[in-house]
C-alpha cells in the first residue's frame, strides 16, 4: 500500500484579539464552514485517513475536528504536536520519519508558511497553500526514508 500525506493549512482564521496570543485565534464562520465541507470532500473521495496529527494552536484543532466532523476517526487518531506551531521544514521531516509503518494515510494540519515551503520541497515546484487548503502527496516507500525525487500530488482538494 501507498503512503499519503495530506498536508492541509488551516482554515480562514480571525485576527489576534486583545489580551491574546496569535496560538489562539479561532476560526470565522467562513472558515468553519470550510473545514466541515472539506472533510464531507475527503469522507465522499474515500480516501481512508487513519491518522490526523495537528498543531496546538486553536485554528488548527478547530479545523481538525471540523473535519474529522466528515471523517468520523476516533479521537484517539487524533495527535496534537506542539512542535508544529511555528515550525521549521525540518520538524515535518521528523514528524513524517516517525509515523506509524502501519498509518498510510496521514492528514497533517498546520501553518503556512512552513506546509507551503515542505509541499514545495516535496514536490519540487512552488507552492502556496490557501486557507484550508488540502494536498494529498504519494510517499514513496515507507515514512522513515525520506524521498530521493519530486513525489506525486495525487489530490488537491479546495472547500
Amino acid at each position: 500500500m501507498n503512503n499519503v500525506l495530506y498536508i492541509l493549512r488551516h482554515a480562514q482564521s480571525a485576527g489576534t484579539q486583545a489580551g491574546s496570543t496569535d496560538k489562539d485565534r479561532h476560526l470565522t464562520a467562513a472558515g468553519k464552514e470550510s473545514a466541515q465541507r472539506l472533510g464531507l470532500m475527503l469522507n465522499k473521495d474515500e480516501i481512508g485517513i487513519h491518522l490526523i496529527v495537528t498543531s496546538t494552536a486553536v485554528r488548527t484543532i478547530e479545523t481538525a475536528r471540523l473535519v474529522n466532523e466528515g471523517l468520523q476517526l476516533s479521537p484517539a487518531r487524533i495527535r496534537h504536536e506542539s512542535d508544529l506551531y511555528e515550525a521549521f521544514p525540518s520538524t515535518l521531516w521528523e514528524l513524517v520519519r516517525t509515523l506509524p509503518a502501519d498509518t498510510h494515510h496521514v492528514l497533517v494540519v498546520g501553518h503556512n508558511p512552513v506546509l507551503s515551503e515542505f509541499a514545495s520541497a516535496l514536490l519540487s515546484k512552488a507552492v502556496d497553500l490557501s486557507p484550508c487548503e488540502c494536498l494529498g502527496i504519494e510517499w514513496p516507500g515507507n515514512w522513515a526514508k525520506r524521498p530521493s525525487g519530486a513525489c506525486n500530488l495525487i489530490a488537491r482538494f479546495q472547500p
